[in-house]
This record gives structure tokens, sequence and C-alpha cells, in this order.
């Protein structure tokens, strides 16, 4: 994705590119970012615990290398994750299923939603969180960009 960020009344032209290849899938995984280190000046993921994230960036990394070049100093990475508060954890996740599903015209495995909601209590939603935070990829925290849903009304 290239995209216009506006800052003080003028554009900054940022390069993010996605990839989110299956790690299980070498040759997926190898290409897409390949195309990462030779093109982003960031790189946004989803579906990833953050020590994936750390694997995925250490492989962009080395890619980059054998490039000939290093990525930036502000290269960014940032996650995107599903939130969904609700003292009732299961009752959580069954409604970001049930609103992901929906959205997205997909049956999402309960495997796969572990990766990308935090759902529960608010304690337990700063708790998933805090995971992605504390790994610290690219020497600091990543962005986290996060699309609420249900639990509104309690």
């Amino acid at each position: 994705m290239i995209g216009k960020t506006p800052v003080g009344g003028h554009q900054l032209r940022r390069k993010w590119v996605t990839a989110n290849p299956d790690l299980n899938k070498k040759r997926n995984a190898e290409q897409a970012y390949r195309r990462v280190a030779r093109l982003g000046d960031g790189w946004m993921t989803t579906f990833k615990s953050p020590e994936d994230v750390q694997t995925s960036l250490a492989m962009i990394r080395e890619y980059a290398r054998e490039m000939g070049h290093e990525l930036k100093p502000d290269f960014e990475v940032a996650i995107y994750h599903n939130i969904n508060v609700d003292q009732d954890r299961d009752r959580a996740f069954a409604e970001a299923k049930r609103f992901l599903d929906s959205y997205y015209s997909v049956n999402y495995r309960q495997d796969m939603l572990k990766l990308w909601v935090a759902a529960g209590s608010p304690a337990q939603c700063v708790q998933s969180l805090q995971r992605y935070v504390d790994a610290k990829v690219a020497g600091r925290s990543p962005h986290i960009t996060l699309r609420p849903h249900g639990g509104f009304e309690r």
C-alpha cells in the first residue's frame, strides 16, 4: 500500500507493503517478505503472534541484506488487530467471530481468531495487546491498529 500521510499541511509519501504469508509455506513467505525488503518503508501484518512477528521481521531484514541494503532506521511495523471488550471472554470471542465472519464472508477458525482478536475484560484485552508491545519489534513497540466491535453498550 502506498499512501500519503498528512503532517502539518504537507503530504508525506510512505511505502507500506502489506505481507501476511503463511509461514508454513516457505515459498509464499519468501516472495512476500522479499517484496517488503525491496519496496517497503514499513510492514503491516495480521494473524501473527508476537513471536511470529519477530521471526518475520528477521526474515525481512535478512532479505534486505541479501539485496545489499539494511532496512531504514525508521522502518515501521504495524499490526492490524481486533478488540471486543466483554467481561465474559467466551461471549466476546463469539461476538467477534460473528462480526468478522459476516464482515469478511469467511468462517474463521478459533485458532485464527485467537491471533487476531483481543477479547474479554479490559484487563484481558490489555494483557493480550501488551504481548505485542513487549515484543519490541524493530527495537521499539509496533503500531497496533485496532478495529473495535461489539460490547459498547455494556
